[in-house]
């Protein structure tokens, strides 16, 4: 109430948080107009006549009165939809119960204005006039949420401060003063616009999904919750597209022409061939035959059709991009629910040469079956860590329903990868991975037990600051662009052995 006195707000509509509505509330609130019009407006032509003849209160003899909506008529105004704001307080439009008005309660009228035929009410049987909504159920059709523009399908989109995205957000916990300041210095000299989301220290266990574990580690706990807040900003915001870092996270100083790439290779695998809406450039699209095994895709060879709605391929295509992981695998024909297409970025020169290469919780594929200085993406598969990941709005909206509202059954990464990979009751979703990973940890020379505010503490120190698999780490090269130096630290020399990375 003080804001709305504060910001001088004409009307609000109220919620508490477990509030729900029928998908159909658009037309049930025009109805709700139509009929809180001939209880608030006064008859045409005149300014102080109503249609309900027990207003102001009703007289000894006077009864309630129906009025329907479809046949009377009031007149029109003009400062509010549903009646001129000075003629109304409250619309109580949410209870857990009520009752008509009657005439000995002689204080206020009793017009009842109908609104008969509503397919959106319950038969009588389901309505409980004391707890809520029923359970019937009838035919509908859903209309689609307008998309807020996150630019168009042009690749040099890429270059801007979001990397083609409508939004880039960091989560941060704010006593990580530390890892904050480090982030917006890289973000500040590559070239990119972050906004901050607070990560969770605090999880009521009330709120937790089905299967959610209350004991489980806080930091599991608040990592998922601060994830999830995420994603719910861009539902309330209709956000078309985010990347979002953990706050750890580094990448090359070349990220921008990296992202470009990963375009050109996430077009292959997402975009239907030129001409067609459903042909695609991968025979084993959208499951693999008997037969058939991955085929590559060079990203400077193959075209497909271009997108309209995002530089990577258009946002109804896709869920989520897996940028930043601890590990990955390509899919295999015995995975039999996904794509096995490759799409093969040749003569990467920000790509470390294999004896570099860490491959963490993968496996050795890229390494095996790829030449030096070659990046990869595939549907993502057995992913692990969501240090940096794209989402689209409809990403965001299944995993905010599907990790948030319907199974907590592991940490949030965990349950990502089901949802990547289909598993465990959940509906596979399309998303993309790349190999080596684009974004990563940083380590710098601090106390192990720093790192992470998930996971155990321990005591070993690095003795210097590296990111695997990062060639011209930003978050290592700080000192340099602070001075304008150019002359990059690359920790992955080409025909040098691979560096010790040890905790000292």
């Amino acid at each position: 109430m003080r804001k709305m006195v504060e910001q001088n707000i004409t009307s609000a509509l109220v919620f508490e948080d477990d509030t729900d509505w029928d998908i159909r509330i658009h037309s049930q609130m025009q109805d709700f107009a139509r009929a809180s019009r001939i209880l608030l407006q006064p008859l045409p032509g005149t300014s102080d006549q109503m249609l309900d003849p027990t207003y102001p209160e009703p007289g000894e003899a006077q009864g309630a009165r129906d009025f329907d909506i479809t046949r009377e008529v009031t007149a029109e105004p003009t400062t509010s939809p549903y009646g001129d704001i000075d003629r109304w307080d409250i619309f109580w439009l949410g209870h857990c119960g009520a009752r008509f008005p009657a005439a000995d309660d002689k204080n206020t009228p009793l017009g009842r204005a109908v609104i008969l035929d509503d397919v959106t009410v319950p038969e009588k049987q389901h309505i409980d006039e004391h707890l809520g909504p029923g359970k019937g159920s009838s035919p509908l059709h859903l209309t689609k949420a307008t998309l807020i523009p996150g630019g168009d399908g042009n690749i040099d989109n890429i270059k801007n401060v979001t990397l083609g995205f409508q939004k880039i957000f960091a989560i941060n916990l704010p006593l990580r003063t530390d890892h904050r300041d480090q982030m917006s210095l890289a973000a500040h000299f590559t070239g990119m616009q972050v906004d901050y989301v607070d990560g969770v220290s605090e999880v009521d266990t009330r709120t937790l999904p089905p299967g959610g574990d209350p004991k489980a580690h806080i930091g599991v706990l608040g990592s998922w919750r601060a994830h999830l807040n995420v994603m719910r900003k861009m539902v309330e915001q209709n956000i078309t597209s985010a990347l979002i870092f953990e706050d750890d996270t580094d990448w090359d100083i070349r990220i921008h022409s990296q992202m470009q790439d990963f375009a050109r290779a996430s077009r292959l695998l997402l975009q239907p061939l030129p001409g067609t809406s459903d042909q695609m450039l991968d025979p084993t699209y959208p499951e693999p035959g008997e037969a058939q095994g991955a085929r590559d895709f060079d990203i400077t060879r193959e075209v497909t059709a271009e997108p309209t709605t995002s530089p990577y391929g258009d946002i109804d295509r896709w869920d989520i991009f897996w940028l930043g992981h601890c590990g990955a695998r390509f899919p295999a024909a015995g995975d039999k629910n996904t794509p096995l297409g490759r799409a093969v970025i040749l003569d990467d020169v920000t790509v470390p040469e294999k004896q570099h290469i860490d491959e963490q919780y993968g496996d050795k594929q890229l390494i095996q079956q790829y030449p030096d200085h070659t990046r990869v993406v595939t549907r993502a598969h057995d992913n692990v860590c969501t240090l940096a990941y794209a989402i689209s709005l409809p990403g965001a909206r299944r995993v905010l329903y599907e990790l948030g509202m319907h199974k907590m059954n592991a940490a949030y990464d965990i349950m990502l990868k089901e949802m990547c990979d289909g598993r465990n009751g959940r509906r596979i979703r399309t998303c993309l991975s790349v190999q080596p990973m684009l974004f990563q940890h940083h380590r710098p020379i601090a106390a192990k037990s720093s790192f992470s505010d998930i996971g155990k503490r321990e005591i070993e120190y690095t003795g210097m600051a590296f990111t695997r698999n990062i060639r011209w780490s930003t978050r290592v090269n700080l000192p340099k662009l602070i001075d304008g130096d150019t002359n990059y630290t690359d920790l992955f020399r080409d025909g040098e052995p691979r560096p010790e990375l040890v905790y000292t």
